[in-house]
């Protein structure tokens, strides 16, 4: 039975989140199950993700290899109605025939909403903590005036929908508060070709 993927990503995108979809290339039952090394490069480059499984909480629970290392907040759908993992877990959405239209389902929608609200809280928290070195918002602004766009906000950073080979020297020369932009960010490649901006935190570059 089909996943409910794109009933899911289309709720998010509905919500205001940026989305995209990751097939996992390798193994779909619990002992082959895999991810790669360039699938986890393609999920870190967001601020969070969601892991859509199966009916089985044995089956789920064994699949939490492919996410026990993630870099980014992770969220967990299934069959089952709970779940004892370490990460948010949402259930009763798990492999299905049909849309999630009804009244139930759209509540199990908010849910994964609301889950993903919690994870960006806390990490816009442990940020906090540890201040960025430019506002995200500041650099955006100042980027599209310079007509580099479109720029898409990150947590700690910027997605910037141009080629990179075109662009990233120019990105990096950029003068902020009398320096060049790679002096308080990281520029680099990401893996759809495009810019990726991670600032750096205060802490790392007084």
């Amino acid at each position: 039975l089909p996943h409910p993927t794109c009933d899911i990503a289309e709720y998010l995108r509905r919500n205001g989140a940026f989305t995209s979809i990751l097939s996992l290339g390798r193994g779909v039952g619990r002992r082959i199950s895999q991810i790669s090394a360039v699938e986890k490069r393609i999920i870190g480059e967001y601020d969070a993700s969601v892991f859509i499984l199966g009916n089985f909480e044995d089956c789920i629970k064994q699949k939490t290899k492919l996410f026990e290392d993630s870099s980014v907040p992770v969220i967990v759908t299934g069959g089952p109605e709970s779940c004892d993992l370490e990460c948010q877990y949402v259930g009763k959405i798990g492999r299905r025939v049909t849309r999630m239209r009804k009244v139930e389902d759209q509540k199990k929608l908010d849910m994964i909403v609301k889950s993903l609200v919690k994870c960006i809280e806390e990490r816009r928290r442990e940020i906090a903590e540890d201040p960025l070195s430019i506002d995200p918002i500041e650099l955006k602004q100042q980027l599209e005036s310079s007509d580099i766009k479109p720029a898409i906000l990150r947590l700690d950073g910027l997605r910037i929908k141009l080629p990179y080979d075109e662009c990233a020297e120019r990105i990096m020369e950029m003068s902020i508060s009398q320096n060049n932009l790679c002096h308080f960010a990281k520029v680099c490649k990401s893996f759809a070709g495009n810019v990726l901006i991670k600032i750096l935190p205060e802490s790392a570059i007084s």
